[in-house]
């Protein structure tokens, strides 16, 4: 776990958001980033997606150089109690079910570890397998979720998913640009009127 403190603005060698962001996250093998912006003027696409490219989350201090501290507490408070790294998610194939966020984040005592899933209207179950590594010991665990007996969702769980898959297709075109995934993006705005963030960094 790496806890990142910065201004956000690159300055010398590599200064190119996505360059940055595609380049960390190719040589990261199993490292969890987590970055503090200094101030409101902090790079939010850089910070953002370097983060969440890396398992882990950003914070950016918009009030003022005194409140540094705390926010630096509260980040490494959000990590400081690992359970599971390397966390990988799957479905089964008959289901067509897609979850979201990707990369998943690690898990952490305390602190959920939440997906956003959509599949179609006919699918009936679903099996999923959510595997990780504690230490030197790889732990996996199947959940057989039976969908015809589910409650209804909230009327905003379709949106809140729509979010979490323009994050994951945001991320994977920082990582690796290409106009595959750019379209992808373009679709799902048409689709859901979900606007495309950071659009103008890329």
């Amino acid at each position: 776990i790496v806890v990142v403190i910065t201004d956000g603005k690159a300055t010398t060698g590599i200064t190119q958001s996505s360059r940055i962001i595609g380049e960390i996250s190719k040589l990261n093998d199993n490292i969890s980033l987590y970055v503090l912006g200094t101030h409101g003027r902090a790079n939010g696409y850089l910070l953002d997606m370097l983060s969440f490219c890396n398992r882990g989350e950003q914070i950016i201090v918009t009030s003022g150089r005194w409140d540094i501290p705390q926010a630096i507490e509260r980040l490494v408070a959000s990590c400081k109690d690992p359970i599971l790294g390397r966390i990988g998610i799957t479905t089964d194939s008959s289901s067509k079910a897609e979850l979201f966020p990707l990369p998943s984040a690690n898990l952490y005592a305390g602190k959920p570890l939440t997906y956003y899933g959509a599949c179609d209207d006919s699918t009936q179950k679903i099996v999923l397998q959510v595997r990780g590594e504690g230490g030197s010991a790889k732990c996996d665990i199947i959940f057989n979720i039976d969908l015809s007996t589910a409650l209804k969702a909230r009327t905003d769980l379709k949106a809140e998913w729509a979010k979490r898959k323009m994050h994951t297709l945001v991320g994977a075109y920082a990582r690796t640009p290409s106009r595959e995934l750019l379209l992808e993006m373009q679709r799902l705005s048409f689709e859901t009127g979900l606007p495309i963030p950071y659009q103008g960094e890329f």
